[in-house]
């Protein structure tokens, strides 16, 4: 920005015996705060405007040779003492990294939360829309093609405010506990590692289908959609880069297969990846439901999701143990296993989180009548993004046979009619 006199610098600790000691935080100052002029040393440089975000100052800063005193170190986890030494409250460096880590999820947090408000405006507007638009006697909003692209957003605005909260509460207590919660703060960082890609992909996606129905409508001023459009396109970018974003996700699962596969109990705080301590059996399941109301009851969802992750978690693994054996670089291994892997692997680790912990916060609803609906909201969110993955069942022996994918489609149709009736 052009006034900012200090910043948050995250930069590699080194101590004066040249032993580095990984990710650090520091509060740097850049500007004197009387003339707001650079230090010697700093370079400060505006990017200029940014898509729909003309107000916010973008920029790059560039040090050289620029020192700051030792109290810059922000010391709650460690420090550095007059004589140079070194000191943590957190001996396993990878502990701490990961620490250090949760605390860029509240940047995630927000993004995500970002992109739920801009889905239940998005949404609001193109029902409303659609809802008074009539054609032959009968509302667009009657037409299941019109409900197909639609009522599927409606669930990811509902699913995504649930969630967020839930996320936003978490953080809070990690940020405001005197304890060291390692093990939540790693977890947490991995959820919300694919929290931002996964929600901010398919908010986009809503935001599109919001205009497409919506027709010329979309294009007035006056129907604020141009606003929301304009808002939403530079939050994919917010954190880095997605698909980089999300590989956090998988390196994390990955460390937790090989105790997975020995059968040992794997738990954590927000039981994300607890069921993993089942992998064994939960990969041994078949598909045995005969009716359309059993396949979307939310249970046997959540269950599609767990053998799905286990499944891909699994190819995973074997696919990196198989690349490792024929390259030697770390970043080739990864990145060849990313696009049809890696990916898809975080993306349902986070889906199974929505369902799971959503389902959790519904059963909690004592109005009959909402949580009715909430449920059915859940239902579709989870059968509706389950259909990008149904070759994996087939590929993995979980079914064969049509019924599965024609129970998705099904599902799909008789949850969207039923929450328009």
């Amino acid at each position: 920005g052009h006034v900012a006199t200090h910043i948050l610098l995250y930069a590699q600790l080194v101590t004066p015996d040249q032993v580095n000691h990984g990710l650090h935080t520091f509060v740097v100052p850049i500007r004197s705060p009387r003339t707001l002029l650079p230090y010697p040393g700093v370079s400060v440089t505006d990017l200029g405007e940014k898509i729909g975000l003309k107000a916010l100052d973008n920029g790059f800063i560039i040090f050289n040779d620029y020192r700051i005193p030792k109290d810059s170190l922000l010391n709650r986890l460690a420090d550095v003492s007059d004589d140079g030494i070194y000191s943590s409250r957190i001996s396993d460096p990878i502990a701490r990294f990961g620490i250090i880590l949760s605390t860029l999820s509240s940047g995630r947090i927000k993004t995500f939360g970002l992109a739920v408000t801009l889905v239940r405006h998005a949404t609001a507007i193109a029902i409303r829309y659609i809802a008074i638009s009539n054609k032959k006697h009968a509302t667009l909003l009657e037409n299941p093609a019109h409900q197909v692209r639609l009522i599927p957003c409606l669930a990811i605005a509902y699913m995504g405010h649930i969630i967020h909260n839930e996320l936003q509460t978490t953080q809070k207590r990690l940020l405001s506990s005197n304890q060291t919660l390692v093990q939540l703060g790693t977890e947490l960082h991995a959820v919300t590692s694919a929290a931002k890609p996964v929600y901010t992909w398919l908010v986009r996606d809503c935001i599109r289908k919001c205009l497409e129905v919506s027709a010329d409508n979309a294009y007035l001023t006056v129907s604020g959609l141009e606003d929301i459009l304009l808002t939403s396109d530079p939050s994919y970018t917010y954190e880095g880069d997605n698909n980089v974003l999300i590989q956090q996700t998988t390196k994390w699962l990955l460390k937790l297969w090989p105790a997975a596969v020995q059968g040992k109990t794997i738990q954590f705080a927000l039981q994300s990846a607890n069921f993993l301590s089942n992998a064994d059996q939960i990969l041994k399941q078949k598909f045995a439901i005969n009716c359309l109301v059993n396949f979307i009851d939310i249970q046997n969802i959540i269950e599609y999701y767990r053998w799905l992750t286990c499944y891909l978690l699994k190819l995973t693994y074997d696919r990196q143990e198989s690349l490792r054996e024929q390259e030697t670089s770390i970043f080739v291994v990864n990145s060849s296993s990313q696009v049809y892997f890696s990916k898809s692997l975080a993306t349902v680790y986070f889906l199974h989180y929505v369902l799971q912990t959503a389902n959790e916060v519904i059963s909690a609803v004592t109005d009959y009548a909402s949580k009715e609906v909430l449920l059915k909201l859940l239902s579709l969110f989870g059968v509706w993004n389950l259909q990008k993955y149904a070759q994996y069942f087939y590929q993995g022996n979980y079914t064969s046979g049509p019924n599965f994918a024609h129970y998705l489609e099904d599902g799909i149709l008789t949850l969207c009619r039923s929450l328009t009736d």
